[in-house]
């Protein structure tokens, strides 16, 4: 699913997609290796500046700062200059920070002007990339896009984050396509990046950016509203108008390897073909598998503390324990609650105890099949005891041990197709899934999870989703905290073995 910087965790209800604002400019930071990168993003992108303003920040001495700005005159073909100091911008124009000088950006009334900052270098640099930045997240707040392309050092990390605080997008080069990934690295690191491309892909996205944020609405073509409907039918995933810079970023790597000149001949060849590798590959595309080990770590303490000691009661008879971690990604939450069920398994001699996971993408699951895990990956979230007892070193990677990995069954779902057959739980993790389908989806989704659990059995959530009563109706569920919710039933006997007093809704 896609993911998103910024989560509204006191809501009451689960997080709404919103509609982008209007983008009115773009700016443009880079070190090493910038000035053929800036070119190469102004190329694709100056067609559409019409109604925005471009500024351009890179690490360089006076002279050198004149030589880039006719280069990129003659690139992009639009009118591109040195800032001068008091300037009132104008739209569709490029403008360039002046060499050993800061560039600041500034709104006074209704017009918005370029000034020039001789203060000390920050970052050891002059200009910096982080003066232009912070202004200009003051000045277009919500309604300004950053590029931050290859450099040395973490320049712009700061006023990137100021920019995703103002509300504005933050799009970043990929390695790979780095001179040297120390800038783009830095907030990519940081989780500050909607976007990470190289620099003519990032280009493309920013360019369907601008046109989808236009004023009066956007202009959706025809073809990507087929494609919208045919993701949403096929996952549920609902493409909103705002994320659909996605489409060239997240579908490059396929247009490549079928040898498609762009994304609108790779999905009409889907559409024609009916492909089933293609459309799996399609699907998984747009699916964002973030994760990590012990994720909201008051839950698996929840679930330690205060569920299976309440299961090795109420399942005393059966002798037998159902989790399915659902939308399991690459398999870090399912292991991790296996760790949790390893530890306490003296609790249960004799008992079955099973784990189910599964996940729409194929590609995450033989990832989480294989539990091969890089050095950053147990480093999210794993205790430092967990990775000594339960992975042995592979390589350069640490492997999930045999025997944690063979409590686990991995299995391909899709939360939007029935899934009945696979029986009843006691505990279902769904969690940072819901946010990413429309009301009725949502809807149908947790009506036939809570149709999978026990009488009494529990469903975790994200820490920013919750139940609300006309989610499931006729049903009554408490919060134990942590964002799992247990369903009661009405009799007395029932609600007396809830462990504390919880808030509930009928």
């Amino acid at each position: 699913m896609f993911s998103d910087a910024s989560q509204n965790t006191s809501s009451p209800r689960l997080r709404a997609h919103s509609r982008n604002a209007r983008v009115e400019a773009i700016v443009i930071g880079a070190s090493l290796g910038g000035p053929q990168a800036v070119s190469t993003v102004l190329r694709y992108l100056a067609p559409h500046i019409d109604h925005i303003v471009v500024y351009v920040v890179i690490h360089m001495p006076s002279d050198l700062a004149v030589t880039l700005t006719a280069q990129l005159a003659s690139v992009s073909t639009r009118h591109t200059q040195l800032c001068v100091h008091g300037d009132v911008v104008k739209a569709g124009h490029i403008y360039i920070a002046p060499g050993n000088m800061h560039m600041r950006i500034v709104r006074v009334g209704t017009k918005i002007l370029t000034l020039h900052d001789d203060r000390s270098p920050q970052h050891f640099c002059k200009p910096s990339v982080d003066v232009t930045f912070n202004s200009f997240a003051t000045t277009y707040g919500a309604n300004g896009l950053a590029l931050v392309l290859t450099g040395m050092g973490q320049d712009g990390l700061v006023g990137s984050q100021s920019i995703v605080e103002h509300g504005g997008k933050v799009f970043v080069q990929d390695e790979a396509s780095s001179a040297v990934w120390g800038m783009p690295g830095s907030v990519a690191k940081a989780g500050l990046a909607s976007l990470i491309l190289p620099p003519a892909e990032l280009a493309k996205a920013a360019a369907l950016h601008l046109i989808h944020s236009a004023p009066g609405g956007a202009f959706v073509t025809d073809w990507i509203k087929r494609l919208q409907s045919y993701l949403h039918r096929r996952s549920g995933v609902l493409l909103d108008a705002d994320k659909l810079y996605f489409i060239e970023s997240r579908l490059a790597p396929l247009v490549k390897t079928y040898q498609e000149t762009d994304v609108e001949s790779l999905f009409y060849r889907l559409e024609r073909s009916g492909d089933r590798q293609l459309e799996r590959a399609f699907i998984d595309s747009f699916l964002t598998n973030e994760t990590f080990f012990f994720r909201d770590r008051m839950l698996f303490e929840t679930i330690r503390n205060r569920l299976l000691p309440q299961l090795s009661q109420t399942k005393e008879k059966q002798r037998q324990i159902r989790f399915w971690c659902a939308a399991c990604s690459t398999g870090q939450e399912a292991y991790s609650l296996a760790m949790v069920v390893d530890e306490e398994m003296s609790r249960f001699p004799g008992w079955s105890i099973d784990i189910l996971a599964t996940d729409l993408s194929d590609r995450a699951l033989q990832s989480a099949k294989a539990g091969l895990y890089t050095n950053f990956e147990v480093q999210r979230g794993l205790p430092i005891q967990y990775l000594l007892q339960h992975f042995k070193r592979v390589g350069e990677r640490w492997q999930i041990q045999d025997q944690l990995r063979s409590r686990i069954k991995f299995e391909i779902k899709n939360l939007i197709d029935p899934f009945h057959e696979a029986g009843k739980f006691d505990l279902i993790l769904c969690r940072n899934v819901l946010i990413y389908f429309d009301e009725p989806t949502r809807r149908h989704i947790l009506k036939r999870l809570s149709q999978s659990l026990h009488a009494e059995g529990c469903l975790a959530l994200g820490s920013s989703e919750t139940l609300l009563a006309n989610d499931m109706p006729g049903q009554t569920w408490t919060s134990l905290g942590a964002g799992l919710w247990k369903r009661v039933s009405s009799s007395v006997e029932s609600r007396s073995t809830l462990m504390g007093r919880e808030k509930s809704w009928t």
